[in-house]
């Protein structure tokens, strides 16, 4: 694997392998990467529940994500998963540069990511699990909402304690940027989430894998 050649791949790279890198440095690694690499994101109108009142419009793709590596929390985890988790929030949503309103848009970031992913970080298992982070992390939102359940969920993680902690984390940060969410979706039911399915994942393994939580 060669280098990023591209001064925002490299300046973003840095950043996110830098051992104790300030939320400030991630940030505005983020920010120079995406301004340079996806700039269609900038301007693009998203749902209501994006609505900035401070600013009369709602957030555009790129400003929510930097809302989000804001909220994200980091503490406690290793370099490995400090990546991985870092990779999947900057490319979150990307794929929203084709359409800002897509339910599809995971997928899109996916594979809008791969590419820069393979020039960016050397490890593997890292780049497979952050592209697994982005293709998946709307699905709390969707747990909350009723519209699948825990094994829905888990199984999209491959029932993997790891990968649900990782989720958890960015899709927490995720719905407390979206200013319409935070009176919806309060601390409390984050938490509430969280335990039910770390409680389905450990009902899980004590019946022998995921058929037996069935």
């Amino acid at each position: 694997m060669t280098a990023p050649s591209d001064p925002a791949e490299a300046a973003v790279r840095a950043a996110f392998t830098r051992d104790g890198a300030s939320r400030d440095l991630l940030v505005a690694a983020a920010e120079r990467y995406l301004l340079a690499v996806f700039p269609g994101l900038i301007g693009l109108e998203q749902l209501w529940a994006h609505y900035h009142p401070g600013i009369g419009r709602t957030t555009d793709p790129l400003e929510h994500t930097l809302e989000v590596f804001a909220e994200l929390d980091l503490e406690g985890l290793d370099e490995r998963d400090r990546r991985t988790l870092l990779w999947a929030t900057l490319f979150h949503d990307v794929g929203k540069v084709r359409d800002p309103h897509s339910r599809a848009h995971a997928r899109v970031s996916v594979d809008l990511a791969r590419g820069p992913l393979e020039r960016m970080e050397d490890n593997a298992s890292v780049r497979h699990d952050a592209l697994r982070l982005v293709a998946t992390h709307d699905l709390l939102g969707h747990f909350m909402q009723g519209h699948i359940d825990a094994q829905d969920l888990l199984g999209a993680l491959d029932w993997d304690a790891r990968l649900l902690e990782l989720h958890l984390r960015l899709a927490g940060a995720d719905i407390r940027s979206i200013r319409g969410l935070r009176d919806i979706v309060p601390p409390s039911r984050l938490g509430a989430a969280r335990v039910a399915l770390e409680r389905a994942l450990v009902q899980a393994a004590e019946h022998g894998g995921p058929a037996g939580a069935l």
